[in-house]
């Protein structure tokens, strides 16, 4: 449903995790070339899941959020 909603805070968490799905695909072989060791644990994973739900939530939804609560002709009126 993500690929094709019309509301673009259901359209951007699906595409955004397919790209980052693929970037990650992408770059383990470029990791494996340099041969390093390269090592997972899970509590890792849950802590940059984490790190960018809550960056989004802050940065992204809260400000959109408080901007749609406005008036449009207050806030136009009132920049600058």
């Amino acid at each position: 449903q993500a690929w094709s909603s019309d509301d673009p805070r259901s359209a951007w968490p699906g595409r955004a995790a397919a790209l980052g799905l693929l970037a990650s695909l992408a770059s383990g072989p470029l990791v494996k070339s340099f041969d390093l060791p390269v090592a997972f644990s899970p509590w890792i994973v849950v802590a940059a899941l984490a790190c960018s739900v809550g960056t989004g939530l802050v940065f992204g939804i809260v400000p959109a959020r408080r901007a749609a609560r406005l008036d449009p002709v207050a806030a136009l009126a009132s920049r600058g």
